[in-house]
């Protein structure tokens, strides 16, 4: 289990978001590296969604239809 405590330092009088996730695995390994792990996932993906915006512009996609995916 990790707890995730995010605070935004521009933005005045907004509360502080703390939110929960839940890992599986069956290593043995110690909390930092546990930590370490995790961190190099989220910047993975935080990168390649920078990336996805920038070429496709996918933030800017307003369609909202259920099928949209399709």
């Amino acid at each position: 289990m990790v707890v995730n405590f995010r605070s935004e330092i521009t933005k005045v009088n907004k509360e502080p978001e703390i939110s929960v996730h839940y890992y599986i695995s069956s290593s043995n390994i110690s909390a930092e590296n546990f930590a370490s792990a995790i961190r190099v996932h989220w910047a993975i993906d935080n990168k390649l969604h920078w990336r996805l915006d920038m070429t496709m512009n996918e933030d800017n996609c307003r369609i909202r239809r259920g099928d949209a995916a399709e």
